[in-house]
């Protein structure tokens, strides 16, 4: 008996913050990972009515990832944001591709060109 409620009372215990708020984060921003893979699949060939298409869905994307990341803020009101290692290790955890397109944004593989023009002096 005793066995039955020592595993009742640890099944019960609650979760981590960071996994749950992690869980609730990459629902909020799963559109803009959506939204950032059709953008890389853009090449030549996309028309401007298409590219005019991915402007309006990123607009409605923004308002509405802005709105859910808000709702985070009051469900999670004393979360430690400041803790920022088991924060990203959450997401990771929860949703490692939308962490790597974060990544990616943040730190884009852009080269620049060896003849940009100097600023006058």
């Amino acid at each position: 008996m005793f066995f039955c409620l020592a595993l009742a009372g640890v099944s019960c215990q609650q979760a981590d913050p960071y996994e749950a708020y992690a869980k609730d984060f990459c629902n909020c921003v799963q559109p803009f990972a959506n939204l950032q893979e059709r953008i890389m699949a853009m090449d030549e060939n996309t028309t401007e009515e298409e590219m005019g298409q991915l402007f309006a869905d990123g607009q409605k994307a923004d308002a509405n990832v802005q709105s859910c990341l808000m709702g985070l803020q009051e469900k999670y009101p004393d979360l430690d944001m400041e803790k920022e290692e088991e924060l990203m290790n959450a997401l990771r955890n929860t949703c490692p591709d939308i962490v790597r397109l974060m990544e990616q944004s943040a730190n884009p593989d852009v080269e620049m060109p060896d003849d940009l023009p100097m600023e006058a002096e």
